[in-house]
């Protein structure tokens, strides 16, 4: 199997120099790209389970997982730990999303987004997750587990103080990070 490239990088010095409508040509011949080499795959006779088995056992699909509800739910960074335990981060604007556990709820919906963390084991079955947020637009951008099982993530918070289970992060001004650990 090959890995087909779908999207260009535009660097660029100051927005002007870019021609939109160049760039979304770019973008919509690789997407005719990508179509056209599934196609090629499609009158090869080969179905789905032919490309993904490919004769190795390390590269079957084991599970799937779809979550989100009616506005933006973004997942931006996930990581496992050394016992397989997954872990996602991200921001949700829809009122509720539920990972397969009980629903978390967004207090600001749907006018700013809320952070979440959650956890699911090596085969894909939800352990907990975790909503934080303040008054304002708030998202987790990254995720990370170490050796010993502790869990860090980062983001930013704005508009009042946010707390992650331990005492209360100070709000100062427009954009805050924080960056928290959990135990086991």
């Amino acid at each position: 199997m090959q890995w087909i490239p779908l999207f260009k990088t535009y660097r660029v010095q100051d927005i002007s120099d870019i021609e939109i409508s160049d760039a979304i040509e770019d973008v919509t011949d690789d997407i005719k790209d990508v179509v056209g080499d599934i196609q090629d795959v499609s009158d090869a006779g080969l179905d789905v389970s032919d490309i993904s088995d490919c004769g190795k056992t390390d590269s079957r699909h084991l599970w799937s997982k779809s979550f989100g509800g009616s506005k933006d739910d973004v997942v931006t960074s996930i990581a496992v730990d050394s016992s397989g335990n997954v872990y996602i981060t991200g921001s949700f604007e829809s009122s509720t999303i539920d990972f397969g556990g009980s629903a978390l709820t967004n207090m600001n919906a749907p006018d700013y987004s809320d952070i979440f963390t959650v956890r699911f084991d090596s085969n894909g079955n939800y352990k907990w997750g975790k909503r934080f947020g303040g008054s304002s637009a708030d998202e987790g951008y990254s995720v990370s587990a170490d050796s010993f099982g502790n869990l860090y993530a980062t983001g930013y918070f704005q508009g009042t103080n946010i707390d992650f289970g331990g005492c209360p992060l100070s709000y100062v001004g427009d954009l805050d990070i924080y960056l928290i650990k959990y135990a086991p």
